[in-house]
């Protein structure tokens, strides 16, 4: 029977099979910095994903606006509903959405609950937004909030802002009110966004100042947002940079009040009409 020679080395001695520490320690040093240099690039592939997503779920809102629109004498979905409706801000619709307009024109909205969240690829929602996830998980939230501003065929009575009722504000507190006081398409507020990502912030900060939870979509380094996108009567999506210098120089404040800002007015556009 043939025997295996056991492996020498120049001296003599047996010969070393395994790594050293330091070889081992340079091996991960190469690991971490491939790591650190390809973690920038997958941040920003992820970022470009949920915009991207965002960007086609509200396409899809678009299309619902125009089909309900071509239902109804071009009329937007009227959100002049009486007090306990559950429609009295931007990202509050009313509860009679859920067995009317979202299924006639957009999807069966199934809404999160106490211990249930709603689905991150929902078209109601943007993938990235927590706030109104958690939010809806909360009593009195049964399927009125989206994960975005949707502005027009609302009341101009209504008290409002981008907060809660009870903090104040009004629709009209940037004077972009008409914007969300229009009933039909077209017209002279025509070139104005009909929806726009959940951008906002609480005085000074970009979470809410209740849970902790972050309050916008896209959002960055700090919780800052990078940007939004804005949804259009003719059913185009643009999107425009924020500018964290200067957020006004391209997505202005739309509504204030009670400490809060709500962004979606495209700085380039005037407030009308035209």
């Amino acid at each position: 029977m043939k025997h295996l020679k056991r492996k020498t080395n120049w001296n003599g001695g047996a010969a070393r099979t395994g790594f050293t520490l330091i070889e081992l320690l340079v091996v991960i040093a190469i690991i971490a910095i491939l790591a650190a240099m390809l973690l920038p690039a997958l941040s920003k592939a992820k970022a470009k994903a949920i915009r991207i997503q965002c960007t086609g779920n509200l396409k899809q809102w678009g299309l619902a606006v125009n089909l309900y629109a071509s239902d109804n004498q071009d009329r937007f979905a009227d959100l002049t509903y009486p007090t306990g409706s559950g429609a009295h801000d931007l990202s509050w619709m009313p509860f009679a959405f859920n067995t009317g307009f979202y299924p006639s024109y957009l999807y069966n909205n199934k809404f999160g609950s106490v211990g249930k969240e709603r689905s991150k690829n929902d078209v109601i929602y943007c993938p990235d937004d927590s706030w109104h996830r958690y939010a809806e998980q909360q009593p009195g939230y049964s399927g009125n909030l989206v994960g975005y501003f949707y502005l027009p065929g609302r009341d101009n009575s209504t008290v409002g802002g981008c907060g809660p009722v009870s903090l104040g504000g009004n629709y009209d507190s940037s004077g972009l009110g008409e914007w969300l006081y229009r009933k039909k398409l077209g017209g002279q507020y025509r070139l104005a966004p009909i929806m726009s990502d959940r951008i906002q912030k609480y005085g000074t900060t970009w979470t809410d100042p209740g849970s902790g939870t972050v309050l916008s979509v896209h959002r960055g380094a700090g919780n800052v947002p990078a940007g939004g996108n804005f949804l259009y009567e003719d059913g185009r999506v643009t999107w425009k940079n924020f500018n964290n210098s200067s957020p006004a120089a391209t997505i202005d404040v739309g509504i204030s009040g009670g400490g809060w800002s709500c962004y979606f007015r495209p700085a380039e556009l005037t407030k009308g009409p035209w």
